[in-house]
């Protein structure tokens, strides 16, 4: 079973492909983050803090980041 932070990294990862930004370099220009941020965020998301703040930027309620399946 995956834990909860490396879910809602993989989840993290697939919103980024969504908004066509793979490399994360739209979203560490709009929140001012750093490059080995996103990598760090890429391998696991621990902060609830962290969640809210990316649920917010992709505008997705923060349970998007812990469900599995096919999404909506």
């Amino acid at each position: 079973m995956t834990s909860p932070s490396k879910l809602a990294a993989e989840r993290f990862c697939e919103l980024l492909t969504d908004v066509d930004d793979q490399a994360g370099s739209h979203l560490r220009s709009r929140l001012d983050v750093s490059r080995a941020t996103v990598y760090r965020w890429r391998q696991q998301i621990d902060s609830v803090d962290t969640l809210g703040t990316l649920a917010d930027y992709f505008g997705v309620p923060i349970t998007e980041f812990f469900t599995t399946g096919e999404r909506q």
